[in-house]
C-alpha cells in the first residue's frame, strides 16, 4: 500500500502555515511529543476525511502488504506525522512501514523526533542541495527539531538496498541526476548534511527534485 501527501498549494496557504507556526503553539501527538499545529490538522483532515477507512479496508484485504508513506514539503510533514501516528496507534507493524519524504520542514519538537526514531525502522528525509524548506522553522525555535540519524553511501542504488534499521537524512549536494553521489546522515541536525549550507538556502532547489519540477506533479 502507498500513501502520498502533496506540498503547499498556493501563496495564501503558505501565509496561513507561517502565521500558525509563528503565533500558535504546537499540538500534542499522543505519546509522541508535539508537532506543528497546521501540519497535524492537515493530516487529520485527510485522515478523518476518508483515508483512515480506505487504509483499514486495504489492510484487511492485503494483510501481508507493506505500507509506504511519502510526501513533499508540507506533505512530507504530514507523511511523517501519519507514519508515527499509525505505528504508535498499533494500526500497522513498524517493520512494515516505510517513510520517505522530500523537502520536509521541521515537523515537531525534540521528543517527536526521538519517538519517531524509536518507532520507525525505515525512514528517509531526502533534501536537495540548498533547499530552503528543511531549514524552517529555525532549529530550536519553539523547540522545533528534525527527526533523526549518519552513514555515508555513494550511489542511489545503495539507498534502495540499505538496512531496514536506517533512520536518516539523505542529502544531495548536487542536481540529483541519476548516479549522483549523496551523503546519508544518521545524526539529527548534523553539520555534515544540509545544515552545512543553511546560510545559502535556495527556493529553487526546493522546487526541483531528481531533475523534475515537483510543482508539476505535487501542487
Amino acid at each position: 500500500m502507498r500513501a502520498f501527501c502533496r506540498g503547499t498549494h498556493g501563496f495564501l496557504q503558505t501565509i496561513d502555515e507561517c502565521i500558525t507556526t509563528i503565533f500558535e503553539s504546537k499540538i500534542e501527538l499522543p505519546g509522541a511529543g508535539e508537532v506543528n499545529k497546521y501540519f497535524f490538522e492537515a493530516f487529520k483532515s485527510v485522515w478523518d476525511g476518508g483515508i483512515s477507512e480506505d487504509f483499514l479496508s486495504l489492510k484487511k484485504q492485503h494483510p501481508s502488504y507493506e505500507l509506504w508513506v511519502t510526501g513533499y514539503s508540507l506533505g512530507g510533514s504530514m507523511a511523517s506525522i501519519a507514519s508515527t501516528y499509525i505505528v504508535s496507534s498499533g494500526l500497522f507493524k513498524a517493520s512494515k512501514v516505510k517513510l520517505i519524504t522530500f523537502g520536509e520542514p521541521r515537523t515537531g519538537d525534540h521528543e517527536f523526533a526521538t519517538v519517531h526514531g524509536q518507532l520507525l525502522y525505515y525512514t528517509y528525509r531526502v533534501v536537495h542541495q540548498n533547499d530552503l524548506v528543511p531549514h524552517v522553522p529555525i532549529k530550536n525555535y519553539r523547540g522545533y527539531y528534525h527527526h533523526l540519524y549518519e552513514l555515508k553511501v555513494a550511489r542511489y542504488q545503495a539507498l534502495l538496498t540499505s538496512s531496514i534499521a536506517d533512520i536518516i537524512q539523505v542529502w544531495y549536494n548536487n542536481s540529483m541526476e541519476i548516479g549522483d553521489e549523496f551523503v546519508v546522515c544518521s545524526t539529527a541536525e548534523t553539520e555534515s548534511c544540509s545544515d552545512s549550507v543553511k546560510r545559502k538556502v535556495s527556493l529553487k532547489h526546493h522546487l526541483t527534485y531528481f531533475g523534475e519540477r515537483v510543482t508539476e506533479f505535487c501542487l
